[in-house]
């Protein structure tokens, strides 16, 4: 098995326990209030993440940082883990796992869209179409307009992708300044820190005790602290090493169809024809949207 094909099984496994781990959380927060299993789950994050950085991989922490560095990290730590990763938990309480996972995937349209506001960096035809047709399949997953709880839920989610499309523009502004000083491992340890200490603060002042009863629980929310915030970093930052960005970013477009797999026996959800299609549309724009990528290489 050569190189590039282990990497492709090594980022397929860590969707596919990335998406098993959203399905299980969205048992626990039947019981677990979404701060609490936010913060636990970033303190999870945290050690995982120093552990590797600092025992595992041996970096060093980095001096010289200009303003700018810093302001790129601080807003990355404080749109991630302060306001996507609690929205991500309140908006999963609120709709089902498959339709989270497939409005999360349209994060990169909007990134793109951000890019030619924020970085000059305008789309081609061919991603223009993908854009078009990817939220095309909106109209074909929801054959309704959602109303109440899971119209809130997907609102704020909305946000959520804003916060998190915003990440990426930040995370590139930050490669742009900063790509011999500064590795991916030390920008995964330095955000979770800044944006993840005041959540243990706050969680440690008014939810401590945490109001967590059950082992099942407590092992929910370790395994996604350390295979959703630490284990995706590790192989996603190893998989660009080798995979296109466009290869990378089609494999996790799949995340929508094991999170759906994982849901039918877990959670008891269905896939209804209407939802299969919007599905499927939006991963052949999402692709359209990565694929021009190659034709320049």
């Amino acid at each position: 098995m050569n190189q590039h094909i282990k990497v492709i099984c090594m980022m397929l496994v860590i969707i596919m326990l990335a998406c098993l781990a959203t399905v299980w959380a969205k048992l626990v927060l039947q019981d677990v209030p979404p701060f609490t299993f936010v913060w636990l789950m970033v303190l999870f994050g945290i050690i995982s993440l120093t552990v590797y950085a600092f025992v595992i991989k041996r970096e060093r922490l980095p001096i010289g940082l200009g303003i700018r560095c810093w302001f790129y990290l601080i807003a990355t730590g404080i749109l991630y883990y302060c306001v996507y990763r609690y929205i991500y938990m309140v908006s999963l309480e609120k709709i089902d796992a498959t339709t989270h996972v497939y409005i999360i995937n349209f994060t990169g349209l909007v990134t793109m869209g951000l890019s030619s506001l924020l970085l000059r960096e305008f789309p081609t035809t061919i991603q223009v179409l993908g854009a078009v047709i990817a939220l095309l399949g909106l109209w074909l997953y929801f054959d309704q307009v959602p109303v109440g709880g899971e119209l809130q839920g997907i609102l704020l989610l909305l946000i959520g992708v804003l916060c998190l499309a915003l990440t990426n523009i930040f995370i590139r502004l930050l490669g742009r300044i900063s790509a011999t000083r500064l590795s991916s491992t030390m920008v995964a340890v330095l955000t979770i820190w800044i944006g993840g200490l005041p959540l243990l603060v706050l969680g440690l002042i008014i939810d401590f005790p945490p109001a967590v009863t059950q082992l099942n629980s407590w092992l929910v929310i370790v395994f996604n602290g350390i295979v959703v915030l630490a284990g995706s970093m590790v192989v996603w930052s190893h998989a660009l090493r080798t995979l296109r960005s466009y290869e990378a970013s089609i494999l996790a477009s799949s995340g929508v169809i094991f999170t759906a797999l994982f849901s039918i026996p877990i959670l008891g959800d269905r896939l209804e024809t209407h939802e299969i299609a919007g599905i499927a549309v939006m991963l052949v724009g999402l692709t359209l949207t990565q694929i021009r990528r190659s034709l320049r290489r």
